[in-house]
């Protein structure tokens, strides 16, 4: 069929933490806790970007997998795209996101290594699932409604550039990864994620697209969702031309 060419092992893409040299370069990238000053955090929230401490990563957990997916980056097996995005994302850049208005709340200091359990939980609580430090400004909208259009907008233009931190702060302020682009044809941020190609003068090692689409995957992105012309997101790769690297992290994730 179509893409019995583009099919690799999906196998040989799974490595368990302790041999991957990944690991040890996401671990040397984020030698803090994001959420408390422990050192030499060695869990992660897959769809937020982060790596945590095995404290904070608890409060994660509690908080459920549409808010927080927690792995253990030395016992659990991962997928060699769920490595890189958590080193194309990492600490410095997601609290940069997720704790800018921290300024505008009074009283509030992120907690240390030493705290208690219970203020870290506070502080995780407030940070992810109220969304308490976020920083708006006012043409961002004042209600939910105006704030989801203009974020779920601002999320399919970060991803037809395959804008990484872009995509993850559009996401973390409320932009819907069902949203379908009327302008568009009805496509869906993955739809216009997957044909982005980088700029034929720029270093392809910058590109970031396959990442960009394992975020909005993580984040609740359907592959099958349908634009106006009934294409799925692998259609809309293998009609658009993508990359043959993109066309190759679709298939292993469609199981094709």
């Amino acid at each position: 069929g179509l893409f019995d060419d583009y099919l690799d092992d999906s196998n040989s893409s799974r490595t368990s933490g302790i041999r991957n040299p990944v690991v040890s370069q996401i671990l040397r990238a984020n030698p803090v806790c994001a959420d408390c000053g422990n050192r030499d955090p060695d869990w992660a929230s897959l769809n937020l970007g982060i790596i945590l401490c095995i404290e904070c990563s608890g409060v994660h957990r509690s908080l459920g997998v549409h808010v927080s997916k927690v792995r253990s980056l030395r016992l659990d097996t991962m997928r060699e795209f769920e490595y890189n995005l958590l080193l194309s994302m990492g600490n410095d850049k997601v609290n940069k996101i997720w704790e800018a208005g921290l300024h505008h709340q009074k009283g509030w200091t992120k907690p240390s290594g030493g705290a208690s359990r219970k203020a870290k939980e506070e502080w995780i609580k407030s940070k992810y699932l109220w969304k308490g430090f976020l920083e708006y400004r006012s043409e961002d909208g004042r209600e939910h409604v105006d704030r989801v259009a203009k974020f779920s907008s601002d999320l399919f233009e970060a991803a037809r550039r395959c804008d990484l931190s872009a995509i993850a702060e559009a996401l973390a302020k409320g932009g819907s990864v069902e949203w379908k682009n009327k302008e568009e044809g009805g496509k869906t941020a993955l739809h216009i994620c997957v044909v982005n190609r980088p700029a034929e003068d720029s270093d392809v090692d910058s590109w970031k697209g396959v990442e960009c689409a394992e975020l909005l995957i993580q984040n609740g992105a359907k592959l099958d969702a349908d634009d106006f012309d009934h294409h799925k997101v692998l259609d809309c790769a293998v009609l658009g031309n993508a990359k043959r690297e993109m066309i190759e992290y679709l298939s292993s994730k469609a199981g094709v």
